[in-house]
């Protein structure tokens, strides 16, 4: 997808997750220690690591959490507004974003979405009933199948984007400003 000259949407939104991230473990390697624990860098206790944490920090984390959290409240609001889900228009961002000229695969989908390959079928079907994108055979291999959008899924998904990317720059930035010492 072309964005001109800037980043698209859904990138927007990993590069703030890296911002916060990066804000409070500047130069360490994380690892696990045991499900659900935070991470501890090479060579330092867990009060360092809580010592690190400032309040400003915390205050950063929260606010990034909360325009996220808004964000998804509007996009979702949106999206039903059109006759849509939140979920179908990241399945549209995929297809658009996808890099093989071919289009991607169900398995390449439910990766961009987080998901298992049943619950992306489950969604693609959905949105072919509804026309918004359609299946084809890979031209190199018959047996993969291959998905792209339709002219609908193609207007929807501008539409919606055009609504999103101001307020994802404008959330970028944001957090940029919170996450910093």
């Amino acid at each position: 997808m072309h964005w001109k000259g800037q980043a698209a949407p859904h990138r927007v939104l990993g590069t703030v997750a890296r911002l916060a991230i990066r804000g409070i473990m500047v130069g360490t390697r994380p690892y696990w220690t045991r499900p659900g624990e935070l991470p501890v860098p090479a060579g330092a206790t867990k009060r360092d690591v809580m010592a690190q944490l400032s309040d400003r920090n915390l205050a950063g984390l929260l606010a990034v959490r909360n325009h996220l959290a808004r964000f998804q409240r509007t996009s979702d609001r949106e999206a039903r507004g059109l006759g849509t889900t939140h979920a179908q228009q990241h399945v549209l961002l995929a297809l658009r974003g996808h890099r093989d000229p071919d289009g991607p695969t169900v398995k390449d989908v439910a990766t961009a979405l987080g998901v298992a390959s049943p619950s992306a079928v489950e969604l693609i079907a959905r949105m072919v009933g509804a026309k918004l994108i359609e299946r084809h055979s890979d031209p190199g291999d018959a047996r993969i199948t291959r998905l792209r959008l339709t002219p609908l899924g193609e207007r929807l998904m501008h539409q919606l984007s055009q609504a999103h990317l101001p307020r994802l720059r404008e959330m970028a930035t944001r957090a940029v400003e919170h996450l910093t010492d």
